[in-house]
């Protein structure tokens, strides 16, 4: 069911693109008059590009798998295997691969509809314009790979925004790859003005996602977050651990979950012995991949460094 689905926040799609920015940066203030170097570093972004919009659609799509563009998918033997050990993101991921050799504009196209809920037959003049930029920035980047740097064919004739010389080798230059890195950034920069739009619903604090996970968790009337921790919303933050009278009511399954969220909290506190086939495992996969998704067991250390620690509590 679609309510039990990971919920997608904007918060991690935007660290995606955030980094793209800062990596494209780092690349920039390597660019110089070495035109060698220079071609290393502009592959090297035409990479970091697509492994950005790769994950950004990756991100959605195993929330809302529904999103893939086929109407069919096809998978071998060894990928039903891997399907058991990793779920559907064995498809979702082969289903990008087979993008991906589409080329660039199919590419930033299903981004679009994926991420940003575009109707390819609504793009405005900027989208449609960055787009056919970027697609010549990716005819360029085949010409330096296939061609050794001089204009091939397609790069003569296809050309719409970055036309060139086909007699001579192509400069890449810093003001050319600086060119095309800005090229990605005004799309990723669209992109992420629709995901904070779209998204703005599931972008919590850190509370407010920990508090979901313990709603997937426990559904006992008993087990209510704020009976068994102390938060500062301030600092967005858990600063201690509380134990309610109740707990004595609590199933055997519901101490050992419980005591592995305290454990993460606090390693001071031992998780509780348990067989394996008295416990949900996907209950307890879900717990640690939630709290990793939040950094759970920094927050004692942040917490403890900002005064806010409240270690009787814990006892």
């Amino acid at each position: 069911m679609l309510s039990s689905r990971k919920k997608v926040y904007a918060d991690d799609l935007l660290m995606i693109i955030d980094s793209f920015k800062k990596r494209s940066s780092d690349i920039r203030r390597k660019l110089g008059d070495d035109f060698v170097i220079n071609q290393g570093l502009f592959l090297m972004t035409t990479s970091l590009f697509e492994d950005t919009i790769r994950e950004l659609m990756r991100v959605v799509l195993l929330s809302y798998p529904e999103k893939l563009q086929s109407n069919s998918c096809t998978i071998n033997k060894k990928q039903v295997c891997d399907i058991a050990d990793e779920g559907y993101r064995v498809i979702i991921d082969n289903e990008l691969y087979s993008l991906f050799r589409n080329g660039v504009r199919d590419q930033l196209e299903c981004l679009l509809t994926i991420v940003s809920d575009k109707d390819k037959k609504k793009y405005n003049p900027e989208i449609i314009d960055v787009i056919d930029r970027i697609s010549d920035v990716y005819l360029y980047r085949n010409s330096l790979i296939h061609n050794g740097g001089k204009a091939d064919k397609n790069l003569s004739e296809k050309a719409i925004k970055y036309k060139v010389d086909s007699i001579n080798p192509i400069r890449y230059d810093k003001s050319l790859i600086e060119k095309f890195i800005f090229d990605f950034i005004e799309l990723l920069t669209m992109v992420a003005d629709d995901v904070s739009k779209k998204y703005k619903q599931f972008n919590d604090t850190r509370l407010g996602r920990l508090r979901e996970l313990w709603k997937t968790i426990f559904s006992s009337p008993i087990m209510q977050f704020d009976d068994y921790w102390y938060s500062d919303i301030d600092n967005d933050l858990i600063t201690g651990i509380k134990y309610p009278n109740v707990e004595g009511a609590l199933s055997s399954s519901e101490i050992v979950l419980l005591s592995i969220w305290r454990h993460q909290y606090y390693d001071c506190i031992k998780t509780k012995e348990f067989l394996i086939c008295s416990i949900n495992y996907d209950r307890i996969y879900k717990i640690y991949q939630g709290l990793d998704d939040v950094k759970f067991y920094h927050m004692q250390q942040e917490a403890d460094s900002l005064g806010l620690f409240k270690k009787n509590a814990c006892a």
